[in-house]
């Protein structure tokens, strides 16, 4: 399938369906912060509208059909730019999330942040959504958006499920390798993530 891969503008692509995207990316742990699907989508819509947050549009990069159509999302920025941003971050986030959105994230953050990457270098890229619609799905979109963002950053940090062992498998082709493994246990369950790391300067000393 062919599509173009873009930064987000505004006056094109709109900011409702690259939340739902970045929704879909993990419902498991985004209903934590969220809500249900409905209920998060206008939050994290405003997150995406705003500028200094992980899911702002200027970090995000959208996959777009010939006839215009959002259908993939990757969203991701360099240490260097969270720590920049982390300030006026926090703000963005208590304006998103409004008070009661906030006493869910202050209930739910301190579990949620012992399973998310929070060291990333200057340099480095951490990816903190990509996912691909549904009906897409198979059709090499999510190779595309990963490859423009690995074009662009030889050092890629993200998180990664443990329950998708699809998208495991989809990193792991694309040169990422397991790091750690971050879990919390809730109603009996096991949830979090793996975090993955691609170096390709590690690759290319190695082939040398």
């Amino acid at each position: 399938m062919q599509v173009t891969i873009e930064r987000f503008d505004p006056a094109r692509h709109d900011a409702a369906t690259v939340a739902r995207l970045v929704y879909q990316a993990d419902p498991s742990l985004m209903r934590f912060v969220f809500g249900e699907e409905d209920e998060a989508v206008p939050v994290l819509a405003r997150l995406v509208e705003m500028d200094h947050n992980e899911y702002s549009g200027r970090y995000v990069r959208c996959a777009v059909t010939g006839s215009g159509e959002v259908v993939g999302v990757a969203a991701g920025l360099t240490g260097a730019e969270r720590r920049a941003s982390a300030k006026e971050s926090g703000k963005e986030w208590g304006r998103a999330l409004g008070a009661r959105g906030m006493l869910r994230a202050m209930r739910w953050g301190p579990r949620l942040e012992s399973v998310a990457t929070t060291e990333v270098g200057d340099d480095e890229l951490y990816l903190s959504a990509l996912t691909v619609d549904e009906r897409f799905r198979g059709h090499g979109v999510g190779s595309a958006l990963l490859a423009s963002v690995l074009d662009e950053h030889p050092v890629v940090v993200t998180d990664v499920n443990i329950t998708k062992d699809d998208a495991l498998r989809f990193y792991r082709r694309h040169g990422f390798e397991v790091e750690r493994e971050m879990t919390f246990v809730h109603k009996g369950d096991a949830l979090g993530n793996f975090q993955i790391r691609r170096d390709a300067r590690r690759a290319g000393a190695g082939a040398g």
